[in-house]
């Protein structure tokens, strides 16, 4: 199939348009194909969930392999560069919300407007139905919601500290000084 022609399964080459920086043209990411990847990413998830040990652990170009299968058994034609690319995507924009909500004080996402998105530095296009499907199985890994967070404080820089002023003993008076041995 040559890029901008048709095919009947979604999100095929049809709409692509120039990626940046590179040759290739870059798949449309339409609704219904965004849907797809990720419920068959939350089908992966259950099944990996099923399985012990080593069995849970694939091959990195079999683990996308086996996807793009599961996607095309649903009529959805992409490339595994494309999949991983996407679901890198998503992953990147779930979690900067999830962590945006995290924040004490924070608007909730789905009730900000879309300058209000960007003014704070996220994804000002991330459709509620990718973020509450994510959620229904991502919420619990622990690279989303880790179990035990490192708090870093604000220390003081070196110069700042106050020297600490050292007992010169010809300051303390001699009298004052109990000698442990003359006590008894």
């Amino acid at each position: 199939m040559t890029p901008g022609s048709s095919n009947n399964a979604i999100g095929g080459t049809h709409g692509a348009k120039a990626g940046k920086n590179s040759g290739k043209p870059k798949a449309k990411w339409e609704y219904k194909k965004t849907i797809v990847l990720i419920e068959c990413k939350r089908a992966e998830d259950i099944e990996n969930a099923e399985k012990k040990g080593r069995d849970r652990c694939l091959r990195f170009e079999k683990k996308w392999s086996q996807l793009q299968k599961k996607m095309q058994a649903k009529l959805v034609d992409c490339e595994i560069s494309q999949l991983r690319d996407k679901w890198k995507s998503l992953q990147v924009e779930y979690k900067a919300i999830t962590d945006h909500h995290k924040v004490f004080g924070n608007g909730q996402y789905f009730a900000m407007y879309r300058k209000e998105r960007k003014n704070v530095g996220i994804s000002k296009n991330f459709h509620r139905d990718y973020y509450d499907l994510m959620e229904s199985f991502m919420s619990k890994k622990d690279t989303i919601n880790p179990w035990c967070i490192a708090e870093a404080f604000d220390t003081p820089d070196v110069e700042d500290e106050q020297p600490v002023q050292e007992v010169n003993s010809v300051d303390t008076p001699s009298e004052n000084i109990i000698d442990p041995v003359e006590k008894s």
